[in-house]
């Protein structure tokens, strides 16, 4: 099954019948459940009692009296495990169950026979955190997914029913990274299965547990499915799409992305819509978006409400019997939302929720405000976020060394790029800008236009998800490659502090993170970079002599970089991050000796990454242009002598960059200003512009024109005319 030509992809429409214009979804109730902790999950139980579940290892049932929710029992989890997902079954023999997915790969089933005190069984058969529940309530299946990349189906009743080992448990195992969501088809004779993945991909199994195709279209984290029918279902992705699919033909017929382009974490249908007999589909994010939509038919959906709750995430949404719906929230509250003006909120209730959001919500605003400033001020505040936002642009003042006045260089726009790992990281709506290393002063030519300092990527704004996401990825790594928990753990002052001590740990851990393979290496590589600011690190790193009586490792790590920027299987991601590696690996000496070594072949794969249209992609690999043009020209003035080899090489191979674009309408400003003043440092000396052949100088010339043409930003056009005229004089 290959569903990778899809056969229409739409935006969700915006069009909305006057009856469900009327239907407004408000808040009817705010459940104080987990602070500070995240609430992770919700539920509803038969007789109308939610169960959450929480980070702070905790179970709690809400029971409604008087129109408010109140907590009628809180159940610890063992060693206060924290809780990731939950699921109920209503009208069994043992009366109500609630599953509890927790983080060591455990799920307890709790019963209200027993009054729900003590877990009545304990199912063991995930290695990881049970990020996924699903109870089907027709089959008697429970399905689960997990971080160990596997989905297992357990069928319930033959488990409690005192049958032990001789129950069959179906493995589903098939995908690459953890499995986020899972669901049973009702197919006849017998159900089949869907699990949805961090590698992208959904995959259908029959009741045999065989794989029976695999359906591909999404660009991110694939975080929830629902089953419409045995003949359709709905996903929700990281990538900020639902998508419409096809089970027998594997399709994907329609694609719907959301305004707002945020992380999609839980989706539901909300098929008991009181009087208007639609059936409605919830989609919950990152940022608090919440996003309402109608089923039309069999093949569409129409929007009908955007809801922006001031939270980070919302991870969990329910839907209630009445027809409303319920959501778990970063913030630790459980949310209800209703049509019914009997049970909205009073106006009070709803001033307190906001009013004690409020200052969260103010510092996430200032963070994106603060990435899509245009001014120098702003954006020079800022520093690029190498863990998420991979399209947002850093800038860094620059300076025309000579008679002419300082001038700043405009941000150019921002573009948004979806983080593979939200895990991750997410995973994350603020961005950083490159920050500066301090270097010695050395004379340049007047015509030189250089930033004041190396270009580098720093750690201002670094999310704590990337720390998880780390935390996610380390799981997945053979025995040789995973960190112990005390190496992991020593990772996070790396990514919180710019000043600290090194340990043995930290050595170790990202000896090991620097070999993770493609597909998992992401969070590792942010890690990376980071760490070659350090100067111990970065002489660790990238030394070409031995350190502390230890081999060199700098042969090593820029070999590993450069196969991890030329490998087939590299995402637009690592090869970002790859680039902001290397840039960063400038900051100090030792990284500098390194680069040089392999200065021949950069010039031509690095300068190959400016093709790209991912912006961050452009300012990442310019950036590491502009510090390798740097290097030579430091060791030209500092040796008195123009290496002329190396400078060819990195001019013939830009040139052949440049030649290789037929418009630069999509290059960000920033990128070009650096790749301009790339070219200018090397053609400095007369000797190398003389090396150039007429045609060569020709394609240039023609190159730099259509920069001019294709942009409106002042710096760039003012590079253009210093480059122009550097040619025309040649």
């Amino acid at each position: 099954m290959d569903s990778s030509k899809e056969q229409q992809e739409l935006p969700a429409s915006t069009s909305k019948s006057t009856e469900q214009t009327s239907k407004i979804f408000n808040i009817s109730a705010i459940i104080e459940a987990h602070q500070p902790s995240d609430a992770k999950c919700v539920a509803e139980m038969l007789d109308g009692t939610l169960v959450t579940g929480g980070r702070d290892g905790l179970m709690k049932l809400w029971k409604k009296h008087d129109g408010i929710f109140e907590n009628s029992q809180t159940i610890a989890q063992k060693d206060c495990l924290s809780i990731n997902s939950v699921a109920v079954a209503d009208g069994l023999d043992k009366g109500f169950l609630v599953f509890v997915g927790r983080k060591d790969g455990s799920i307890a089933i709790f019963s209200s026979t027993n009054t729900f005190n003590e877990p009545i069984k304990v199912l063991q058969g995930h290695k990881s955190n049970v990020c996924a529940l699903h109870y089907d309530q027709k089959t008697g299946f429970l399905m689960s997914g997990s971080w160990d990349h596997n989905a297992l189906v357990w069928p319930v009743s033959d488990l409690l029913s005192g049958a032990g080992d001789q129950v069959g448990i179906g493995l589903l195992s098939g995908h690459v990274c953890s499995v986020w969501a899972v669901a049973v088809v009702p197919t006849q004779p017998k159900p089949n299965f869907l699990t949805a993945s961090a590698d992208k991909t959904i995959m259908l199994w029959g009741a045999d547990y065989e794989r029976l195709g695999t359906f591909l279209g999404h660009n991110d984290v694939v975080r929830a499915v629902i089953v419409l029918s045995e003949k359709h279902f709905l996903s929700a992705s990281n990538d900020s799409s639902v998508r419409l699919w096809d089970l027998a033909s594997g399709s994907n017929l329609r694609t719907f992305y959301t305004d707002h382009q945020e992380f999609l974490y839980t989706m539901c249908l909300l098929d008991s819509f009181p009087s208007s007999g639609s059936r409605l589909v919830i989609v919950c994010g990152e940022g608090g978006s919440i996003d309402i939509f109608a089923l039309t038919g069999q093949a569409g959906l129409t929007h009908l409400q955007s809801l922006k709750m001031p939270v980070h995430s919302v991870w969990s949404v329910t839907p209630l019997a009445n027809g409303d719906f319920a959501v778990a929230a970063s913030s630790g509250f459980v949310l209800v939302f209703t049509t019914d003006s009997s049970r909205t909120a009073s106006a009070d209730i709803q001033e307190f929720f906001f009013s004690s959001q409020y200052e969260a919500l103010e510092m996430r605003d200032q963070e994106v405000q603060r990435a899509k400033d245009p001014t120098p001020v702003g954006a020079f505040g800022n520093g690029l976020n190498g863990a998420t936002n991979m399209d947002t642009e850093d800038d860094t003042q620059w300076r025309r060394i000579g008679p002419r006045n300082e001038v700043s260089s405009a941000q150019g726009p921002n573009l948004g790029y979806q983080d593979p790992f939200t895990g991750t990281n997410r995973y994350m709506p603020g961005t950083r800008n490159g920050t500066a290393v301090a270097q010695p002063n050395v004379k340049r030519s007047p015509i030189v236009p250089l930033p004041e300092n190396y270009c580098t990527f720093g750690l201002d704004g670094v999310s704590k998800k990337v720390f998880d996401r780390l935390r996610e990825m380390n799981l997945t790594q053979p025995k040789a490659l995973k960190m112990s928990e005390d190496e992991f753990c020593s990772t996070e002052v790396i990514l919180t502090e710019s000043d600290f001590c090194i340990n043995e740990c930290q050595i170790v851990a990202l000896e090991k993170a620097i070999l993770w393979s493609p597909e998992t290496i992401v969070p590792a590589l942010d890690l990376f970079r980071i760490a070659l600011l350090h100067p111990q690190l970065n002489e660790i790193f990238c030394s070409l002599e031995p350190v502390l009586g230890n081999p060199p490792k700098g042969a090593s790590t820029i070999r590993r970089l450069m196969d991890l920027l030329t490998l087939p299987e590299s995402t637009d991601p690592v090869c970002i991050l790859v680039c902001r590696s290397m840039a960063n690996a400038a900051a100090h000496e030792f990284g500098r000796a390194m680069l040089m070594t392999e200065a021949s072949a950069l010039w031509n794969i690095v300068s190959a990454q400016m093709n790209s249209l991912k912006t961050a992609l452009q300012v990442a690999s310019s950036s590491t242009l502009l510090n390798l043009s740097r290097i030579l020209l430091e060791m030209s003035e500092l040796d008195a002598v123009v290496e002329l080899g190396p400078r060819e090489d990195a001019v013939h191979a830009i040139i052949a960059s440049l030649c290789s674009v037929d418009s630069f309408g999509a290059h960000s400003p920033l990128a070009l200003v650096r790749l301009l003043q790339t070219l200018i440092v090397l053609l400095g000396p007369s000797a190398v512009a003389n090396c150039l052949s007429i045609g060569e100088l020709q394609s240039l010339a023609n190159a730099t024109c259509r920069i001019k043409d294709a942009v409106s930003d002042d710096d760039v056009k003012a590079l253009v005319r210093e480059l122009s005229d550097k040619i025309g004089a040649i």
